[in-house]
């Protein structure tokens, strides 16, 4: 039980006693208790009520305790129903926005592909970020199978100049993928490219007019691929 708490039990005890004596009364000599102002004239009695009054607030502290107790469950399971509520209209709220802003498929491997459905000057952190905020990252290709499905996908999506996770800005010519770190091992690079034009093209992206992969600068107006 809180100190403040106790003091003022003790208070009030001690208030009672003082009653009980008749402490309280000024004309306690000048006239006859009344019926409801008995008072303790011998330490026996005044033993028992102090031990009464004890009893009465170790009960109260018990029935507090468990109150207490009572309290704080019933506030978790009400914190648990709202939390879960809230993760419900998260998820619902995230998938909304991703079948408003991107085009959807689900791929091999138990991938799922998402593409942007409007340009948008390309950012690639901002970008990973944003395919980071529905699970995923910007599309990092392995091999030829999973370049011919994208192919497949963007075709039917109107993506036909889209951004990829591949960069090579730290180092001209060393191509690696921004979400993991990792080099760009399977390549499909449209012809004469990467050739990194006027000295500023340092990201990758799948351009279908060319027939493959075009190195080209990483503010370019562009859609970008997600996958998970």
């Amino acid at each position: 039980m809180p100190e403040k708490a106790t003091v003022f039990l003790l208070c009030a005890a001690v208030l009672m006693v003082s009653l009980r004596l008749g402490y309280c009364n000024s004309d306690r000599h000048t006239r006859p208790p009344s019926k409801r102002e008995k008072l303790i004239d011998s330490p026996a009695e005044l033993a028992s009520a102090l031990r009464n009054i004890s009893s009465g607030i170790d009960a109260l502290k018990k029935n507090l305790w468990f109150f207490s107790k009572w309290v704080l469950k019933t506030l978790r399971k009400e914190i648990g129903a709202v939390k879960s509520k809230l993760a419900n209209f998260e998820t619902t709220n995230k998938y909304i926005h991703l079948i408003t802003h991107f085009d959807v498929v689900n791929g091999s491997q138990e991938k799922m592909y998402f593409v942007t459905k409007t340009e948008e000057p390309f950012d690639i952190r901002e970008a990973d970020f944003f395919c980071g905020v529905f699970g995923g990252y910007l599309a990092e290709i392995d091999d030829a199978e999973e370049y011919k499905f994208i192919v497949n996908f963007l075709k039917k999506v109107d993506g036909y100049e889209v951004m990829t996770g591949g960069y090579d800005i730290d180092k001209e010519r060393h191509w690696v993928y921004w979400h993991s770190g990792q080099p760009v091992k399977y390549s499909h690079w449209s012809e004469g490219n990467p050739n990194n034009y006027r000295g500023i093209e340092d990201c990758m992206e799948i351009n279908l007019h060319r027939g493959g992969f075009n190195d080209l600068d990483c503010k370019s107006k562009r859609k970008f691929l997600c996958e998970t």
